[in-house]
């Protein structure tokens, strides 16, 4: 790709996300997320290509509640039985989860506002994306 295009920036989607997976078959992980990312950084600084928008799981922040946008739909299609929502011993009111979603257009957007950032000069940072109001998921 960078031998026949001009590339000035890339965004790193590429990566195994599931935590239980990941203790289960860590050389797998190692391969794909650290390796992997490695090699891309390598290509894209032989091709002069600086700007990198490394977009990152929310399991990179604590216990992920994997996908239950799909758990949910699958519920509603009838594909599984039922949706567990698991703990009652969260830091809220009622010690029931409260989760933050944000929708995908919203999210490619920030990541585009990410690439202006940087080719507007500025520096590496981090931006945590979430939305409000968050939504409580009740078991």
């Amino acid at each position: 790709m960078f031998e026949n295009h001009h590339i000035d920036a890339v965004f790193h989607f590429a990566a195994y996300a599931y935590v239980g997976e990941s203790v289960k078959e860590p050389e797998k992980y190692y391969y794909n997320n650290v390796a992997n990312t490695l090699n891309l950084l390598k290509v894209m600084r032989s091709h002069g290509c600086n700007k990198i928008i490394f977009s990152s799981t929310c399991a990179t922040y604590g216990e992920p509640e994997t996908h239950i946008i799909q758990l949910v739909l699958d519920t509603a299609s009838g594909a599984r039985p039922d949706i567990k929502v698991f703990g009652t011993d969260y830091d809220t009111p009622d010690g029931s989860c409260i989760r933050d979603y944000i929708h995908v257009t919203d999210l490619a957007d920030a990541h585009l506002l990410a690439l202006h950032h940087l080719e507007k000069g500025g520096s590496s940072d981090f931006f945590n994306l979430g939305n409000a109001p968050s939504f409580r998921l009740l078991s």
